[in-house]
């Protein structure tokens, strides 16, 4: 994982939805610096939650200590995910999702790039 990380959060989206968009490799310090601040200030003013992960080509993964700031997180307060949308062609992430989400608090759904539409569609659907 030698790429450097680019993630950036998305506003236009309902307030109860957090939404990013990450290249390269995510880091602990990533995580911890720009996503878990999100997550909890979101999971602080309301009851339920959702996500929008989308991955795009150069997207290398987590590190482990990323990885491991990931669960700790989804399982803090796990009543919280209602919805999280995966979008990606990558291959390694369609199947670690179809793999893993089953683990994964909240209803979890995968789909392609070309679909990122129906994707913000479907999470920020009431």
């Amino acid at each position: 994982m030698g790429g450097s990380t680019v993630i950036h959060l998305l506003n236009d989206l309902p307030r109860n939805v957090i939404g990013l968009e990450a290249s390269g490799a995510v880091t602990s310090n990533d995580y911890r610096n720009m996503i878990v601040p999100r997550i909890e200030q979101t999971q602080h003013e309301f009851e339920k939650i959702r996500m929008l992960c989308i991955f795009d080509e150069e997207f290398e993964g987590f590190t482990p200590g990323a990885a491991w700031e990931d669960s700790k997180l989804a399982f803090k307060r796990p009543s919280s995910w209602e919805r999280i949308a995966i979008v990606s062609d990558k291959e390694s992430i369609r199947q670690a999702t179809m793999l893993f989400g089953w683990m994964v608090p909240g209803e979890v759904k995968l789909f392609p790039s070309a679909e990122a539409d129906e994707a913000t569609r479907w999470v920020s659907a009431a």
